[in-house]
């Protein structure tokens, strides 16, 4: 497929390059890299796991005053650009800002090894009881140079860079850690949540995973839930269905996130079996302004109490909104109202000031009366 004189190149983790000589014919260099895309962009299995490849290309031409390694630097960073061609001219902004991208996700690829991964606790609120019943593990990096990296800016590039499964990983055995040191084995343990990526889903041996690392850290699988987004919750997906049913059988519950923003919300949970249902804040947000969401909110929260499923609303920001959420029979609330994610040591700081907690989950005076606001 590529001739013998062509120079090929193993640059880094995941790209390669071929290096053709000053007399080659653009048309003919684009040709030969059509036909390799081509021919490694079919499904391939690995351990018995189906995978298709992502293929991206880059053509780049050595130009007066541009250095090889110049020229092999930016077309790399390039890579993290979307919207780039094949063919490309890059300006000095967009340069910097690529290459910033691309260091970024080099720093990512050691970042577990550098230990400089953590997570952070959002508690979770039963607001009949009074009482925190949970969080949800939320992973923070502390980069040795540019301090906190918001994850708004990190989680894209993990998830760009393939990075999605290994950090995951992390995050369950750092979340099923942290529940180990505190404790379970109650009637009513507290129970960490930890977002699981679509690829985790589609790895045959995930349940596998996740027992084994249920049993090396001595923890009861009644500490552990796993949140999968309703755009990952196929109804069709009969594997999805068989691996929940076996997490199911290991006494790990099931939630489903973000739920009533996908198109095939009720069909979702027809076919699979979840344990906790969680309002997307798209619903939530301003719910006591807003006759949409407040019927969106009314239909999941009777849906809920008809499946015999716990309803949380996510995204809970003002007292507000909790009001109206909580006269309206939902029980179960996360966001920041109650907390912004915490450390485990300020975790616990906050589930032993029951004061604090009951003092917001009481109704606030000074909060119009609702039936008029939506009147």
């Amino acid at each position: 497929m590529i001739p013998a004189e062509r120079l090929i190149a193993h640059v880094d983790q995941g790209h390669f390059a071929i290096w053709y000589g000053k007399d080659i014919d653009p048309l003919v260099a684009r040709s030969e890299i059509d036909a390799i895309a081509y021919a490694l962009g079919g499904r391939v299995k690995i351990d018995q796991r189906e995978i298709l490849p992502s293929i991206a290309t880059r053509c780049a031409a050595l130009v007066d005053g541009i250095t090889p390694q110049i020229l092999l630097t930016r077309t790399l960073a390039s890579f993290a650009l979307d919207d780039m061609q094949d063919t490309y001219e890059l300006s000095d902004q967009a340069i910097v800002q690529v290459q910033q991208r691309y260091a970024m996700e080099q720093d990512l690829r050691g970042a577990i090894h550098r230990n400089e991964f953590q997570l952070h606790f959002q508690p979770l609120i039963d607001a009949h009881r009074q009482w925190v019943t949970g969080a949800e593990a939320l992973i923070r990096w502390h980069h040795p140079e540019r301090g906190s990296v918001p994850p708004s800016l990190f989680i894209p590039i993990v998830e760009a860079a393939g990075l999605a499964e290994q950090v995951g990983m992390w995050v369950l055995n750092a979340a099923a850690r942290q529940a180990s040191e505190w404790g379970g084995g109650t009637a009513d343990p507290l129970r960490i949540a930890i977002n699981v990526s679509a690829n985790q889903l589609h790895d045959t041996k995930f349940a596998e995973y996740l027992s084994r690392t249920l049993h090396n850290h001595s923890l009861d699988p009644a500490c552990l839930e796993i949140e999968l987004t309703e755009g990952v919750a196929s109804a069709d997906d009969a594997d999805l269905a068989r691996l929940l049913a076996k997490i199911r059988a290991l006494g790990v519950k099931i939630a489903i996130d973000d739920f009533g923003t996908g198109y095939s919300s009720f069909s979702t949970l027809r076919q699979l079996t979840f344990d906790k249902i969680k309002i997307d804040r798209e619903f939530v947000t301003d719910v006591h302004l807003r006759p949409q969401s407040q019927a969106i909110c009314h239909s999941i929260i009777a849906l809920g109490r008809g499946l015999d499923i716990r309803v949380l609303a996510e995204g809970v920001e003002t007292a507000a909104e909790y009001r109206w959420l909580s006269q309206h029979g939902c029980r179960h609330f996360q966001g920041y109202y109650f907390s912004r994610p915490l450390s485990a040591a300020d975790f616990v700081t906050f589930i032993n000031d029951r004061a604090s907690l009951a003092a917001l989950l009481q109704s606030p005076s000074d909060i119009p009366q609702i039936e008029r606001m939506t009147s």
